[in-house]
């Protein structure tokens, strides 16, 4: 337990290579059309991590069908324009396109037009999202900061941080901590644009 610990606060850390990661865009996970979308000029000061809390996935089939479910929960039930977030990741280890990197998400009240939002598709209350997801997220943020769509000296979020929810679940937040670019306090103002 104690060396899976350790390999994660690695990941999260940014300590493993930076090698290719699989990005599976809209159209391969079915995505449905957005009904309105809000341009995101890079790059952004903040990335905001959740959980979907909901089912983990292991394979790109489940994982992909998870990503259709958050978007019509979003879209149907929250009246969203869209899935809300710019990225999911599942511990597949691929990540999946929501909004991508220059279209506005919603998924933090007030801090959706200064971030990236990225959700680990399952629920990580009282377990951490495996050492595969783990890589794939700091690998994510990495290209996002590489590609000049995350700003060098981003500063990272739990979604916790920016309003009245448990996300990402403790067991992941006590992970972010520990992270080189976290911060305690947010202090960015935005507007909200779903």
């Amino acid at each position: 337990m104690a060396e899976a610990t350790f390999l994660m606060l690695l990941t999260i850390l940014g300590i493993y290579a930076q090698d290719d990661f699989e990005v599976v865009n809209r159209e391969e996970w079915g995505a449905r059309s957005p009904n309105e979308t809000t341009t995101l000029t890079p790059p952004q000061p903040l990335v905001i991590i959740h959980h979907t809390n909901w089912n983990s996935c292991w394979t790109l089939e489940q994982c992909k069908s998870e990503v259709r479910k958050v978007q019509d929960f979003h879209m149907d039930v929250r009246n969203w324009w869209d899935i809300g977030y710019n990225f999911l990741v599942g511990e597949d280890g691929r990540a999946y396109e929501g909004r991508g990197w220059t279209t506005e998400g919603a998924h933090a009240e007030g801090y959706n037009n200064c971030s990236i939002g990225i959700s680990v598709m399952g629920t990580f209350e009282d377990a951490a999202p495996n050492i595969t997801a783990l890589h794939t997220l700091q690998k994510i943020i990495t290209f996002g900061v590489t590609e000049g769509f995350i700003d060098l000296n981003y500063t990272l979020y739990g979604h916790r941080q920016t309003g009245p929810t448990d996300c990402p679940g403790q067991t992941f937040y006590n992970i972010l901590q520990n992270g080189s670019h976290w911060k305690e306090n947010p202090n960015h103002n935005a507007t909200n644009v779903y």
